[in-house]
């Protein structure tokens, strides 16, 4: 039972506005302002309190400032009353620390005293309901529905389980922090789905041997465990993207089909067709078949049989595996179906036949495979308005057995596809092709960040491809970099670089460099800001080191950088500008000081300068 439930709302309220000289305000507050100064105290006193951590500039901030504000007028009203508060994380940077908030909006509430994160609705009534909830005497922390692996358990929970999905995290991550309530709750739904889903979690700050042994790099990183067997996870890290992805993991991998109109039926008109034939459930075959099937499933459209009619028509022996290009992409310059003949007939060697035969000499590349195009550079992409429905597909085709008559000559050297126009606008702009005005846009891609552009031209055709693709080989056409204008006015202590002044700032400057890449749309990038320029500060006398920012998004960078989460920062050298060191560590002062002395090239006097400023 909870204690002190005869504790008023106005009491609270008249305490803080004693406390903060704010007793001139008209009442009631509605949602109380907490500082450093009087938010142990109110804790204290409250049964149950809700805080959210937020900041000004936040947009999603300012989205829930109205809902927070018509709940808590709502629940002050309740019985027993549940109190709102707020604090600027902008103003109360040692309450960010103190409560571990690393983005916002941050919710947090109190009961008795004890904290528990608020992972329940941004709207006033999806609000009031939850703290109600939270606020009936009976109500009792539920169990918690992920389970925690480490060194000891995990090899035995992971190998013996049929399907889990497991997150490496670190606690002072701020997107681990974010993850966390989306996790949880999937866990809870996962947990009473036919088959249940079980989730799982590893604390790499203290697991350090299992973050090794599974290749985990950055923060968090999720994994699905197959008998032991581990798969990338490549949904979405909201609550309902992870159901979903799970829920799709959980079905069965490949549709078997009994009748060669099944066969056409499920066989897909845009994706790759894999068809397994096999004599019965007890082929070896058929097993392995089924792992990579259960890998690939959102890769390619996956049917079995155990049919010899079936095997007949297709004109194959039983046990094997046919995977089928779709008939949109046939051409008479390659083969339409593949059959597996490989010595080795296991789950490796199936996925190795999967990835050498299963991308046409030209097909479309979407957002939705790309992951089939990730690994083939250099790659050749035409962009136009790709329609393969009835009235368009003639010139759709067109365009693209223009592609395929310079593609027969580059097989096995260079990719070729073809790609929609709107589909892939923003990489237009990112080749500056945007506002070319032309049907038909090409771009080269030698690797993902190095790529060229082809002049527009009013009639595209196989010979002027051709030229380009020469061209770029050949080594006389510059690369197209992505680049924000570079700042007319630049001045420390941390200076802006973007994509055009990349190499002056940093690779060829003859200091050693920290760099932050960020995205000017993170909250967790903004939250660090004032800390890194506390950071440059520090370092402002040595004359050998500069410090500065960069937005990954806005633009290019050489791939050695890996900033697969932000902000990252590294510190490069100023002998070896082709080895960054890459920071991995809770975001602070003393933490990023010691960063920058252990990797500098600062004399010792000037370290121990720096020591003397801490």
């Amino acid at each position: 039972m909870l204690k002190n439930f005869n504790i008023a709302y106005v009491d609270i309220l008249k305490h803080v506005t004693e406390e903060d000289d704010l007793a001139s305000k008209p009442f009631p507050e509605t949602v109380i302002t907490l500082t450093s100064e009087n938010i142990t105290s109110v804790i204290k006193q409250s049964n149950i309190i809700l805080v959210e951590f937020y900041a000004p500039w936040c947009e999603h901030c300012q989205t829930l400032a109205p809902e927070y504000e018509q709940a808590a007028k709502v629940l002050k009203e309740n019985n027993p009353p549940v109190i709102l508060a707020k604090v600027d994380g902008t103003v109360e940077e040692e309450l960010l620390k103190t409560y571990k908030v690393t983005a916002y909006p941050t919710m947090i509430f109190f009961r008795q005293g004890q904290e528990f994160p608020y992972d329940g609705p941004r709207e006033w009534e999806g609000i009031v309901k939850y703290m109600k909830e939270r606020a009936d005497p009976k109500w009792k922390p539920p169990a918690e529905a992920v389970i925690t692996l480490t060194n000891k358990n995990f090899t035995n929970v992971v190998d013996k389980t049929d399907l889990i999905l497991v997150e490496f995290y670190a606690p002072w991550c701020g997107a681990c922090s974010a993850l966390a309530p989306e996790y949880e709750q999937a866990a809870r739904i996962m947990k009473e789905n036919v088959p249940p889903v079980p989730f799982a979690k590893v604390d790499c700050s203290k697991e350090g041997e299992l973050l090794v042994n599974n290749n985990v790099s950055a923060f968090p990183t999720l994994y699905i465990f197959r008998w032991g067997r581990q798969y990338p996870y490549e949904g979405g890290r909201n609550k309902s993207s992870i159901i979903e992805y799970m829920k799709e993991e959980s079905r069965p991998p490949s549709k078997e089909v009994k009748t060669i109109k099944a066969v056409d039926s499920y066989k897909s008109k845009r994706d790759v067709n894999v068809i397994g034939f096999f004599r019965n459930e007890k082929d070896n075959l058929f097993k392995e078949y089924l792992l990579v099937a259960g890998e690939k499933r959102r890769k390619f459209n996956f049917l079995h049989t155990f049919s010899e009619t079936i095997a007949t028509y297709y004109k194959v022996t039983a046990p094997t595996i046919v995977l089928f290009q779709p008939e949109v992409y046939h051409s008479k310059y390659e083969e339409s179906n593949f059959e597996f003949k490989e010595i080795e007939r296991n789950a490796n060697s199936i996925e190795t036949f999967l990835t050498k035969y299963s991308v046409p000499l030209v097909g479309q590349r979407t957002s939705k495979n790309l992951w089939l195009y990730q690994d083939n550079y250099p790659l050749v992409l035409v962009y136009y308005d790709v329609d393969f429905g009835f009235e368009n597909i003639i010139r759709t085709q067109l365009v693209r057995k223009e592609v395929a008559k310079v593609a027969k000559d580059y097989k096995g050297q260079i990719t070729f596809a073809i790609c929609h126009e709107q589909e892939f606008a923003d990489e237009l702009r990112n080749l500056g092709l945007d506002d070319s005005g032309e049907d038909v846009n090409v771009g080269f891609f030698k690797t993902p960040k190095q790529r060229y552009s082809m002049e527009p031209l009013e009639s595209f055709s196989a010979e002027e491809l051709k030229k380009f693709i020469e061209t770029v080989l050949s080594g006389k056409l510059p690369t197209y970099i992505k680049s924000e204008p570079a700042p007319k006015l630049n001045i420390g202590p941390v200076y802006t670089v973007v994509g055009s002044t990349f190499d002056q700032f940093v690779t060829t400057n003859d200091k050693a460099v920290v760099l932050q890449f960020c995205d000017s749309l993170s909250s967790s990038c903004h939250w660090i800001q004032p800390i890194y320029k506390k950071l440059a500060k520090k370092f402002t006398d040595y004359k050998s080191i500069m410090f500065g920012k960069f937005d990954a998004e806005a633009n290019d960078f050489p791939e050695i950088y890996n900033t697969s989460d932000y902000p990252s920062i590294f510190y490069i050298s100023a002998k070896e500008k082709d080895k960054p060191v890459k920071y991995f560590g809770e975001i602070t002062l003393n933490n990023l000081i010691k960063f920058v002395r252990n990797n500098t090239d600062i004399e010792d006097k000037s370290n121990q300068q720096s020591k003397d400023e801490l």
